[in-house]
């Protein structure tokens, strides 16, 4: 049975590895290999879930796992990126009024993510 989906973000997915009776950790460790377009990662598990980070918004990946088989699956697009540079009064306020201008920047950047962002 190949490894199963669990959940995908943007910028990282968690496949469950289905080996009989693993719960947590799997008997012994397997080898993967992750690809896509122009890019290849290898490395080795001992967890029952996988997941993998520092992935590509709407990218189609192919996730081999020694001794189970393979799946496909897409990265989503990404909600989009609020920056609060530039909004800010500076990293190193000591007065109370730049204090709430930083809070109030800060506040409505984060306000201002899309859902799912």
């Amino acid at each position: 049975m190949p490894p199963i989906l669990l959940a995908a973000t943007a910028r990282m997915a968690a496949l469950r590895l289905p080996v009989p009776g693993a719960k947590y950790d799997l008997p012994m460790a397997l080898d993967w290999r992750l690809t896509s377009v122009g890019s290849e990662r290898l490395g080795r598990v001992a967890e029952a879930v996988l997941v993998l980070h520092d992935l590509l918004p709407s990218c189609a990946y192919r996730l081999e796992v020694e001794g189970l088989g393979e799946v496909a699956f897409t990265t989503p697009a990404c909600a989009g990126a609020v920056r609060p540079e530039g909004l800010l009064a500076g990293a190193d306020v000591t007065d109370a009024a730049s204090a709430r201008t930083n809070a109030a920047a800060l506040a409505g950047a984060i306000a201002a993510v899309p859902p799912g962002g």
